[in-house]
């Protein structure tokens, strides 16, 4: 599918071809996926390194986890723009996979399964960029269908929702980093505040809290 195909408007992206709503969405399997982790694994020098993320995207420009690796480095070189560039570029192909003419997102789309972990991941990454930016209003609406089409949530969506809602930056996690492992987050210091706090946002969350209540019940 070309840029031509896909419109876009403010932050949401259309994809004319595509007239029902999907489902559920789980990606196809990447052959690509083996040489990435080989490559990651050679743990090559930055240049290198750069020169074979490109090569990767370009030959499948729909496997995500090269983008992030290639906007990484760019980021350590300090080439902030062009790693904004791609990311930006990663994140609209994820999102011409998913989206019907209407701009929405499929009904579900799971972590739980392997293939989605990439896309899912660089449409977070985009979000915490338009965050970072301050499109605050852009990136809660990707959170939030991360969230709505995730309900179990293991890239934290719901986290960073309320950390928006309550006015922090994308730095806000720092405040739960593990004193014994380093750049590890606290799984159980960030859940204690997200039940303190997200319960003053019931438009936020009352739906999230119904749909574990519902859960629980099954178990």
């Amino acid at each position: 599918m070309t840029q031509q195909n896909v419109k876009m408007f403010s932050n949401k992206i259309v994809n004319p071809r595509r007239l029902r709503q999907i489902v559920e969405f789980i990606d196809r399997y990447h052959q690509i996926i083996h040489e990435y982790y080989n490559i990651i694994d050679e743990e090559l020098e930055v240049p290198l390194l750069k020169r074979r993320m490109r090569q990767l995207i370009k030959k499948d420009p729909n496997f995500f986890d090269p983008y992030l690796s290639l906007v990484d480095c760019l980021q350590m070189d300090g080439d902030y723009f062009q790693a904004k560039k791609i990311l930006r570029a990663g994140y609209e192909n994820a999102m011409r996979l998913i989206v019907d003419k209407d701009g929405r997102w499929p009904k579900v789309m799971e972590w739980a399964y392997l293939q989605n972990r990439h896309l899912i991941r660089v449409i977070d990454r985009w979000a915490y960029e338009l965050w970072e930016g301050g499109k605050y209003e852009e990136a809660l609406e990707i959170f939030r269908n991360l969230l709505k089409t995730n309900p179990g949530d293991n890239i934290g969506a719901r986290y960073s929702i309320l950390a928006l809602k309550m006015g922090l930056n994308t730095s806000y996690e720092d405040q739960f980093l593990s004193p014994h492992i380093e750049g590890y987050i606290d799984g159980m210091k960030i859940s204690n505040w997200f039940e303190e706090n997200s319960k003053r946002f019931p438009e936020e969350f009352a739906w999230w809290w119904n749909e574990m209540d519902k859960n629980d019940k099954k178990t």
